[in-house]
């Protein structure tokens, strides 16, 4: 017994002097500037299996270094193959025994062995400037990575997570953040354009429900729209500074004022305000002031606030309370050409309908008369 601690004592004596070091877990160490220490004694292959005999004593639950390998012998003595494990941590050998470090590809599956200790890799771990996640198998994992709670990670089919970078799954795109998890219920500025993200922590296009009737609004690139014109469908909506849909408002935009219903739809022909006012809005949704236009077979002057004009005159037209043009002022005449007139046998337009002793006489309107190229008499007008 004095003789193997005596051989221990020197072992280790020489494992430190020559770049060799135990860890506090047990793995073996290799210094990587140096040759491991041979450890003392030989290899004896007993009933099909290989033992380590120091000084003639079986060695049990040690590494052995041997021929610039490192071995582990169990609690029996029996050289390790395969999968095994020492204290809490997992190793893997060959067939040989030799203990593997670096990468392991096993039934279709991806392990990483620690350079120097040979330890299964678990968790998150940084091999070669790139991180992978071997969660606690020990197995490398791709594709989508749930941490639980709606948190996910992803790893690409080599097995490096993605940080700060898109990811296609599917026909949906996601983002994985600086911290490697994927963006969810959240607004991320990238590269200096707005995205949204959902629950789900697909990148959301066309309309976005906000609830209560909001609404933003995503292109097929996922970019918000802000401050500009969407058409979806055959209507046009705007996207306000802040990009909510304009909705129940009137918005100058260019210098032009547009009408947003409720829906977000922008407005166009006649627009009640109630009581019989209206505005009218052209084709391009533009409010129309200062102008005359025709609908329906019939015409309406819009003021300069844009309203319609009722029962008024305009320069030398007068129209009705619906807003439609009824006549036009004839000066000649001092009154509008809707004015009833008497016309006599010999095509003459009387005020009144005994001047001259006429008994005989048609009644229309003044400019019914002037259509039929009637003169006018001196003494009515």
């Amino acid at each position: 017994m004095k003789k193997r601690v005596l051989s221990l004592l020197l072992a280790v004596m020489l494992t430190l002097s020559l770049g060799v070091s135990a860890l506090a877990d047990g793995a073996l160490v290799l210094g990587a500037d140096s040759e491991p220490a041979q450890t003392e004694g030989k290899w004896s292959y007993e009933n099909g299996k290989w033992y380590w005999y120091t000084d003639g004593e079986k060695v049990l639950g040690q590494w052995i270094v041997d021929g610039g390998k490192v071995y582990y012998v169990n609690a029996a003595g029996v050289m390790c193959t395969g999968w095994f494990q020492v204290d809490d941590v997992w190793y893997y050998a060959g067939k040989d025994g030799a203990r593997q470090t670096g990468w392991l590809y096993q039934g279709k599956k991806w392990y990483y062995l620690d350079k120097q200790t040979g330890a299964m890799a678990v968790g998150i771990q940084t091999v070669d400037g790139k991180e992978y996640d071997f969660g606690q198998s020990g197995i490398m994992r791709t594709g989508w990575i749930d941490l639980g709670g709606g948190d996910y990670r992803y790893a690409g089919k080599s097995g490096a997570l993605v940080r700060s970078n898109w990811v296609q799954s599917g026909k949906s795109w996601y983002y994985l953040k600086d911290d490697g998890l994927m963006a969810r219920n959240e607004t991320l500025t990238l590269d200096g354009k707005e995205y949204d993200f959902g629950q789900s922590g697909v990148m959301r296009t066309g309309w976005i429900d906000l609830g209560g009737g909001d609404y933003r609004y995503a292109g097929k690139s996922g970019a918000l729209v802000r401050s500009n014109w969407v058409q979806s469908g055959k209507s046009w909506y705007y996207l306000k500074d802040d990009g909510l849909m304009a909705r129940n408002e009137t918005l100058t935009l260019s210098g032009k004022e547009y009408a947003f219903k409720d829906s977000g739809v922008m407005r166009t022909g006649w627009i009640s305000l109630g009581n019989g006012d209206y505005y009218y809005a052209n084709k391009d949704g533009a409010r129309v002031k200062g102008q005359w236009i025709k609908d329906g077979g019939k015409e309406y002057y819009l003021k300069d606030d844009g309203l319609m004009a009722r029962s008024e005159r305009i320069g030398d037209y007068l129209v009705n309370d619906s807003g439609a043009w009824i006549a036009t002022w004839k000066s000649a005449y001092g009154c509008y050409d809707n004015a009833t007139v008497y016309v006599s046998r010999n095509n003459i337009i009387h005020r009144d309908s005994g001047c001259s002793g006429m008994k005989y006489y048609s009644t229309m309107t003044l400019a019914q008369a002037l259509r039929q190229g009637a003169r006018r008499c001196e003494k009515c007008f």
